[in-house]
């Protein structure tokens, strides 16, 4: 346990494993820890036993610190280590737990659910399941799910053979996996959860990968650890670019978020360690005037490749940026039913605005339109320029 502290918190717990209420033995501790990892432990907790018919016993921690807002996230270990799925945030003085209701910490199995859409889905996993096989992870939805492929790898289910064919066999939790599903279904996963500073080890070039933690965080936070390397990233709809100097994202990728799979080129090898605080907010959205009839351009789902357009806009030989409720989309063959991207308005430090735009698609070479909303006139304006889609 670290020393040298200025600042302490008590917390009040009960733990289960697997469901089970787990009490002091003579081999078991539970500890808690900051974001240094094993070197910066905060406490180990004592056991205070039961006061019937007032309380039954719980685990009681006096938690120390020197940093409000530091994440604090609780081991348990008897046989193995079981890394508990809550996380508390630091603050001096805070109690979390009473003897007769005591903060509640779960740990061993736990289950993550994706809600998977018809075609092309990008995920990934912040637990390592039961029994990582094909077999044993979709069986709950083999009858709507077709393919599922990580960045060197894939499968393909066949019904008729009740099997999966290919050169993937195992999940890996470190990798993100795109799954192209016949029907949308719901999938649920159980297993360990996995320690959020868990380094991934990134190639130069892309990298498919997991995002390990539980909550959303900004991509400037959830990447600090390769700043210096990292060139872009992308989900399946949104994408950032870090230009260094002047150090700053460019992109209407803002944050990361749990279950989703990410794309990240790197100048460099390098290795990720999730970092930073929790950040719980949405990515921005279009603000719409009640006073006007604004088009609900809606970015069609379940594409499996993306690529970027940065542009500058005219109308009527006046630059066109993000005054008022002005929107600038890209769409398909399919016109407006087709949209294909919306843009978001960039104003980085000493360069010029532009709109930047993630256009999806599932095909190569084909045409792509650009229309603008001018929200002074109320009217919707084509682009003269056709864009080909290329992955």
């Amino acid at each position: 346990k670290i020393n040298g502290t200025q600042y302490s918190l008590s917390v009040m717990a009960e733990l289960s494993i697997n469901g089970e209420i787990i009490e002091k033995n003579s081999s078991n501790f539970l500890a808690a820890f900051g974001p240094g990892g094993y070197d910066d432990c905060r406490a180990i907790a004592t056991w205070e036993p039961a006061n019937q018919p007032y309380w039954n016993g719980y685990w009681f921690m006096t938690i120390v610190g020197n940093t409000n807002g530091d994440e604090i996230s609780f081991i348990y270990y008897e046989t193995e280590e079981d890394v508990c799925s809550e996380v508390i945030n630091f603050a001096d003085n805070a109690v979390f737990g009473s003897p007769d209701s005591p903060y509640q910490l779960s740990a061993g199995l736990i289950e993550q659910t994706f809600n998977l859409t018809e075609n092309w889905n990008w995920i990934s996993f912040y637990l390592t399941p039961e029994n990582n096989s094909l077999n044993s992870v979709f069986s709950s939805i083999s009858e709507n799910v077709y393919q599922i492929k990580n960045q060197n790898h894939s499968a393909t289910y066949y019904p008729n053979l009740n099997s999966w064919v290919g050169d993937l066999n195992y999940i890996t939790t470190s990798e993100a996996y795109l799954i192209n599903m016949i029907n949308s279904d719901i999938l649920t996963v159980s297993g360990k959860l996995i320690d959020p500073s868990t380094p991934i080890s990134l190639d130069a070039s892309w990298n498919w990968i997991a995002y390990y933690p539980q909550y959303t965080q900004s991509v400037d936070s959830g990447f600090s650890s390769i700043l210096d390397n990292i060139l872009q990233v992308k989900n399946q709809s949104q994408s950032a670019f870090y230009y260094n100097p002047p150090g700053s994202w460019v992109g209407d990728l803002e944050i990361l978020q749990p279950t989703k799979g990410y794309k990240i080129k790197m100048d460099a090898a390098d290795e990720l360690i999730y970092s930073g605080s929790r950040k719980l907010s949405s990515n921005p959205e279009i603000i719409k005037s009640q006073n006007r009839d604004i088009p609900d351009w809606q970015v069609i789902s379940g594409t499996e490749y993306s690529m970027i357009v940065m542009l500058q806009a005219y109308l009527d030989n006046l630059e066109f940026d993000n005054s008022e409720n002005n929107i600038v989309g890209i769409f398909g063959p399919g016109g407006e039913s087709d949209c294909r991207g919306i843009a978001v308005w960039q104003e980085p430090a000493g360069i010029d605005g532009f709109w930047y735009i993630t256009v999806v698609g599932n095909v190569n070479n084909e045409e792509l339109s650009i229309k603008i909303y001018d929200a002074e006139s109320d009217q919707i304006y084509e682009n003269y320029e056709i864009l080909i889609f290329e992955d």
